[in-house]
């Protein structure tokens, strides 16, 4: 069976010395195969417990190619690859969707309802080609599923109504960058279309971000920090022993001394902007040693210490993301407070009041030293937005009304993957007929919308 399917995945690769190859079984997992030609790895290969193919990946390295292929090419490798690896049901594998990623295409075949002939999302094959033609790897679903019958009990109307009852708009600040369509690279006030509605099902439930886990950010407001210090390595809080290793423009390196509670490989990289800021520091540490632990205020107090350092006005250009702040455990028993060794808190840049689109700045805590142990700024942190108008000269009652004139309702199935077998459901959502991309903000000053731009992407 092993040998008759690695025969005809290598149909798709250059001819290479077979008399060598040879195909073992690893120790720890029965159904995954490696394939080496002298002692080289070649192929990866997993089955599934009835022995059907559910992936495989190729070593990249061996078989190099500067030869790009047209998307047509491309597009024939992976019908052909379909074609040879499925001789069971092929008839109901349809060409999805054809994505470039810039240095490989991603390609995937969906099977479709007996109801309403729609596509099952996730039921079929997924194929990773990269542009000079090699199949680096293919994922093929072979869970057993089920497909519930679809009964409306709401119409598309009813649902289209549900979804405009709960946009959400929010106020920010934000890049409108190439990602979408006539993106100029400009920040603009925007109010932006919020994750929360993501599925209508078809008896009008809803489901929202908090179904799959998600939840919408508070933030509290940080006070001002009143402990002051001499220099960057005292707002670390870098230990006395430790010695600078290494330095370079914007990266240095820290380790400690020879003391018996310190593991040798503990190390502390500081990195730096082009602007001599700090952008990033990293503690690395084997030491599970933590003799007392300092409470959460005390931490905090810590963190925006040392986000006062580098921000003289931090108060008013971050606050506090409010969450249960992960508290990080060397053990899995997160019960023992004794196993707490760092306390992790997330801040998100504001002006003005409005929220700037960016990255959290994180920072760290060692929960015995205070020392900050992590820290990650991006630029966007420190620019000056004081000059950018605020004013919202577009009301938020028209953005929504620019929003509902766009937005058209589909059905889809939705694939509940906790479900034994693996259910699909149809549901209603949302859909803009003007481009596969989605609405994501209108501007608060022009009543500009904004789409996604996913002309990357070829849906069949």
């Amino acid at each position: 069976m092993i040998h008759e399917l690695v025969n005809q995945l290598l149909i798709f690769y250059p001819e290479f010395d077979r008399e060598h190859m040879k195909i073992e079984q690893t120790e720890f997992d029965e159904n995954w195969y490696e394939v080496f030609i002298h002692e080289e790895e070649l192929l990866t290969i997993t089955l599934n417990d009835e022995g059907a193919l559910e992936d495989f990946s190729v070593n990249e390295e061996y078989f190099p190619g500067n030869q790009m292929f047209a998307k047509e090419v491309i597009l024939q490798k992976a019908i052909s690859l379909i074609d040879t690896l499925i001789t069971v049901d092929r008839e109901s594998f349809h060409l999805s969707s054809m994505i470039d990623f810039d240095s490989f295409w991603f390609i995937e075949f969906a099977k479709k309802d007996p109801y309403l002939h729609l596509e099952l999302p996730n039921s079929g094959v997924s194929i990773y080609i990269n542009k000079n033609g090699l199949i680096t790897s293919a994922n093929f679903e072979t869970e057993k599923i089920g497909i519930e019958k679809p009964e409306p009990k709401i119409s598309v109307d009813d649902a289209r109504t549900l979804f405009l009852e709960n946009l959400m708009l929010k106020p920010i600040i934000m890049k409108i960058d190439d990602d979408y369509i006539g993106g100029d690279d400009c920040y603009h006030f925007v109010y932006y279309v919020m994750d929360n509605v993501m599925v209508i099902e078809m008896d009008g439930t809803l489901q929202t971000i908090e179904t799959y886990g998600g939840t919408h950010p508070i933030y509290e407001n940080i006070l001002p920090s009143k402990q002051t210090y001499d220099h960057l390595y005292q707002a670390i809080g870098i230990p006395a022993h430790f010695t600078k290793v290494y330095e370079e423009d914007e990266l240095e390196q820290w380790s400690p001394g020879a003391r018996a509670d310190f593991e040798a490989g503990d190390e502390l990289e500081i990195e730096y902007d082009q602007q001599k800021n700090v952008s990033h520091i990293h503690f690395i540490t084997d030491s599970e040693k933590v003799t007392t632990v300092e409470n959460e205020k005390t931490a905090l107090e810590k963190a925006i210490a040392f986000l006062t350092f580098q921000f003289q006005d931090a108060a008013t250009r971050f606050r506090l993301v409010k969450e249960d702040h992960a508290l990080l455990y060397y053990e899995e028993d997160e019960e023992e407070a004794s196993n707490i060794y760092a306390y992790h808190f997330n801040f998100q840049q504001f002006e003005r009041g409005i929220p700037v689109a960016t990255e959290y700045l994180s920072i760290t805590v060692d929960a015995e030293s205070l020392m900050i142990t992590h820290y990650q700024a991006n630029e966007t942190h420190r620019l000056d937005f004081s000059e950018l108008d605020l004013t919202r000269t577009f009301p938020e009652g028209l953005a929504k009304q620019a929003y509902a004139d766009k937005l058209t309702i589909e059905k889809s199935w939705s694939k509940e993957i906790d479900e034994d077998p693996i259910i699909y459901k149809l549901t209603y959502t949302t859909a803009f007929p003007e481009t596969i991309g989605a609405m994501r903000a209108i501007d608060a000053k022009t009543g500009k919308t904004w789409f996604i731009d996913a002309s990357y992407m070829d849906e069949f």
